[in-house]
């Protein structure tokens, strides 16, 4: 769990609406990242990291894509609890993946 008290999600930089609704930003969000991958060329056969948290705008998700499986691995309660159920449907479209690993360490 992070002992951060504020994280950064966005800025006026980065965020096309300054107010859109949750489920909207998250899915944004996400696209974004797996974007960004595959104008790198990166290729999930060979495993790929998808998302990294902070640096995506998804603080406390790590997503990495093994061919057809999508690991998940979330490191806040906010993001397992609420936000995860809207991001999972819109991972599986994206990626294409037959299926959902969650790697979650309970310390």
């Amino acid at each position: 769990t992070s002992v951060m008290p504020l994280r950064l999600c966005h800025t006026s930089q980065t965020a096309p609406d300054p107010s859109p609704d949750l489920p909207t930003y998250l899915r944004g969000a996400l696209a974004q990242a797996i974007g960004r991958r595959r104008e790198l060329g990166l290729a999930p056969e060979a495993g790929v990291r998808l998302v990294l948290g902070d640096a995506d705008r998804l603080p406390g998700l790590t997503v990495d894509q093994f061919a057809q499986c999508v690991v998940v691995q979330t490191s806040t309660p906010a993001m397992e609890g609420q936000l995860l159920p809207v991001l999972l449907p819109e991972l599986l479209e994206q990626t294409g993946a037959a299926s959902v690993v969650a790697r979650n360490d309970k310390t």
